[in-house]
């Protein structure tokens, strides 16, 4: 969870105007997302800074157009990296504010947010025992949605 509980880079500074360069040169524009544990800094959005070539990220899709056809809802698009694109989210990644204060406040930030839900609890359990990693299709994420929505009937549609 190391992507979510972090600092990030501060918006209208050199490191985010050099992160959204960078980023936009590999087509991965759409992953430098606001912090939403710390106001005034953006993140790559990805789950884990450990970037490998031939790791899976997914990336979110905002609207536009996929594969030439339109798109006007959300859609999270899984990748495996490339060297140019792994190398790049390093980059990003090394350009964080490694800034120890807002570390700990954005690390507490989510721990209260992880806290407040008994489900994410009970699978951050079950996570931290597995030894291999692995990444939900976009068939899986879709399933597993709807299938939640069957026991909370609040989930909107996608």
């Amino acid at each position: 969870m190391s992507g979510y509980a972090c600092v990030g880079i501060k918006n209208d500074s050199y490191e985010y105007d050099k992160a959204r360069q960078i980023l936009t040169e590999v087509g991965l524009e759409d992953m430098l997302v606001d912090n939403i544990f710390l106001n005034g800094y953006s993140r790559v959005a990805i789950a884990n800074l450990d970037i490998r070539e031939g790791s899976n990220v997914s990336n979110i899709i905002k609207m536009g157009e996929l594969y030439g056809m339109p798109l006007d809802f959300p859609v999270e698009i899984s990748m495996r990296l490339d060297a140019e694109k792994a190398n790049a989210l390093k980059t990003v990644i090394a350009l964080y504010s490694k800034d120890s204060s807002l570390k700990k406040a954005v690390e507490e930030k989510f721990e209260e947010e992880w806290k407040k839900r008994n489900s994410l609890l009970r699978i951050g359990e079950w996570w931290n025992k597995i030894n291999v990693s692995f990444s939900p299709t976009l068939v899986g994420s879709l399933l597993a949605h709807a299938n939640a929505q069957k026991f909370d009937k609040k989930i909107p549609n996608i």
